[in-house]
C-alpha cells in the first residue's frame, strides 16, 4: 500500500467514524435513514466503501432529516459539528454535513470560505417528487438556478462550469438574498410530500433526475454490511443502483477508479489521536 492509498484509508476510518456516530443517534432517537449514491453502492458491491471513494452519502426522509438536524447539535460530542445553511452564514449547499473538528479536508471551491473545514459525511434530505419525468426535470431545473446563484457569490463554481447560455442569463437578474434562496430551494424540494409521493427523490444528488425513483425501490430499507455496520441501503437497492449507475456490477475502468473531491489541504489524525 502507497502513501496515497495509506492516507485515502485513514480519511475513510475518519468518515466511518461520523457514521457510527450518526448512526447510534439515529437508533436512539428512531430516524430512519438510507446509504445512497457511492456508499449504498459500495455495501452492496464491496461490502463497505468503494476502494478509491473519499465519501460517504446517506439520505433521510424529509421529517427525520429535519428533526435530526434539530436534535443532534444537544446529542453530537464536542467534536462533531452539523454544518447546514443555518448554522453557518457562509455555507452554500442545501444539504447537511457532518464534520470531524480535529480534522481538515478543504476542498477547492471552497477552501476561501470561512466555514467548518473538517472531514465530513454529507446527509441529504428525501423528499417526494412527481411520476413524471419531465415535470421532475423541470422542478430540478428551478432549484439549480438558485443553487448556482448562491454558489457564484463566494466561490470560482460558475467560472469553473460549462453552463447553457439560457442559465448564465439567468444568473444575471436582479440581486436574490441568501435566505430566499435556501426558502425557495426547500419550497421546491418540498412540493411533493414524502411518503405520499409516487417517487422518492434527492433532488441533491450528484445525478438529477436519476435520482428520482419509484417510492417502492425505497421501501423500508435493507440492511447491508458496510466495513463493521449493518447499514440500511434501499430496499430493492438493485433497482435503486440501476437507475443511478445502469451495469453497477461492473467495475470502471481504471483510470476513472479515483477520487472524486478535490482538496487543497488535508489534516488527518495520527494513529494515537484516532477513535
Amino acid at each position: 500500500m502507497n502513501e496515497t492509498d495509506r492516507d485515502l484509508r485513514v480519511l475513510q476510518e475518519v468518515e466511518l467514524g461520523l457514521l457510527h456516530q450518526f448512526d447510534e443517534i439515529c437508533r436512539k432517537e428512531g430516524l430512519r435513514y438510507f446509504l445512497l449514491g457511492g456508499s449504498a453502492l459500495g455495501a452492496v458491491r464491496h461490502g463497505g466503501f468503494i476502494p478509491w471513494d473519499d465519501d460517504i452519502d446517506v439520505g433521510m426522509p424529509r421529517p427525520d432529516y429535519e428533526r435530526f438536524v434539530r436534535l443532534a447539535p444537544s446529542l453530537l460530542p464536542p467534536h462533531l459539528f452539523l454544518q447546514d445553511y443555518r448554522t453557518e452564514p457562509d455555507y452554500l449547499l442545501s444539504f447537511a454535513k457532518l464534520r470531524d473538528n480535529r480534522t481538515l479536508f478543504k476542498e477547492k471551491i471552497f477552501a476561501h470560505l470561512d466555514i467548518h473545514h473538517g472531514v465530513y459525511m454529507d446527509i441529504f434530505p428525501l423528499d417526494g417528487g412527481p411520476a413524471d419525468r419531465k415535470e421532475a426535470e423541470k422542478l430540478l431545473k428551478r432549484m439549480k438556478l438558485y443553487r448556482f446563484s448562491l454558489l457564484n457569490r463566494k466561490t470560482r463554481y460558475i467560472r469553473e462550469k460549462s453552463l447553457p447560455a439560457s442559465m448564465a442569463l439567468s444568473l444575471m437578474t436582479p440581486f436574490v438574498s441568501r435566505g430566499t434562496c435556501f426558502r425557495m430551494i426547500d419550497a421546491l424540494c418540498m412540493k411533493y410530500e414524502y411518503g405520499t409521493a409516487p417517487s422518492i427523490a434527492n433532488w441533491h444528488g450528484a445525478w438529477g433526475t436519476k435520482e428520482v425513483v419509484p417510492k417502492e425501490l425505497f421501501g423500508e430499507g435493507k440492511p447491508m454490511p458496510f466495513e463493521d455496520m449493518l447499514c440500511p441501503v434501499p430496499e430493492d437497492y438493485d433497482g435503486y443502483l440501476t437507475s443511478l449507475y445502469g451495469d453497477y456490477r461492473r467495475l470502471p475502468p481504471l483510470e476513472k477508479q479515483v477520487s472524486h473531491h478535490e482538496s487543497v489541504e488535508i489534516r488527518l489524525p495520527s494513529k494515537q489521536e484516532k477513535g
